[in-house]
C-alpha cells in the first residue's frame, strides 16, 4: 500500500470526498449483492456450493478490506478539511451566515406582514368612529404594528444582511481556492480521480 501527498484546493478535496462516497456505495452493494447469492435450488446442485461460497467469501473479503480503506480516507479527509476550515475562519463565517439568515427570515416575515393592506396605528387612531349600520363598508381595519420609518428600517436591515452574507460567501469561496495537502494510498488516489 503506497502512499502519495496530493496538494489540492479546498473545493476539489470536497468532490474527492463526493467520488470516494460513490465507491463506498458500489462496494457496500457487491457486499450485499453477494448474499443474495447464497440461494440454490436444491433440484439442480451446483457443481460445488462450497466452491461458490468460498469465492463469494472472498469477493466480500476483498470489497469490505476495500471499504475500510474508503471510509479511513474519508475520515483522514474531513478531518484536514475541519481543521482548516477553523484555521482559515470558514468555520466562523459559515455561522454568522446561518444566524444571520435566521434574523433575516423574521424581518422579512414582518415585512411580509407589514405589505398587506392596512393602514399604520397611528393612521387609525385619527379616523373618526363609525357608526354601525347595514350600510358600513368596513367595519373593520387591518393596522400596521410598525411605523412607516420602522418599516423602511426593517427593509434597509434585511438589505444590508443579505449584502453581508453575499460578502461572507465570497470570502468562503476564495478561501476555498487555498491548498491543502494530504497522504493517500494510490488506490484511493486513483478512485478520486487526482492521480497521473
Amino acid at each position: 500500500m503506497s502512499k502519495q501527498k496530493y496538494n489540492l484546493t479546498l473545493t476539489r478535496w470536497h468532490k474527492v470526498i463526493e467520488r470516494i462516497r460513490d465507491e463506498i456505495k458500489r462496494e457496500e452493494s457487491h457486499i450485499t449483492a453477494g448474499i443474495s447469492k447464497l440461494s440454490f435450488d436444491r433440484t439442480s446442485k451446483p457443481i460445488s456450493a462450497v466452491d461458490i461460497a468460498n469465492k463469494i467469501q472472498s469477493e466480500q473479503q476483498n470489497s469490505i478490506q476495500n471499504l475500510q480503506l474508503y471510509l479511513q480516507a474519508v475520515a483522514k479527509i474531513r478531518t484536514e478539511l475541519a481543521k482548516a476550515n477553523a484555521k482559515l475562519g470558514i468555520n466562523e463565517r459559515l455561522n454568522k451566515i446561518e444566524s444571520s439568515n435566521k434574523l433575516l427570515t423574521v424581518y422579512e416575515a414582518v415585512l411580509k406582514h407589514e405589505n398587506d393592506a392596512g393602514m399604520t396605528a397611528s393612521d387609525f387612531d385619527a379616523l373618526p368612529a363609525q357608526e354601525k349600520n347595514a350600510y358600513s363598508l368596513r367595519e373593520r381595519e387591518f393596522v400596521h404594528a410598525h411605523s412607516k420609518e420602522q418599516v423602511q428600517a426593517f427593509k434597509d436591515i434585511v438589505e444590508a444582511g443579505r449584502r453581508a452574507a453575499h460578502k461572507l460567501s465570497d470570502e468562503i469561496a476564495d478561501i476555498n481556492r487555498s491548498l491543502l495537502s494530504i497522504d493517500l494510498d494510490d488506490r484511493v488516489a486513483a478512485i478520486a480521480a487526482i492521480k497521473d
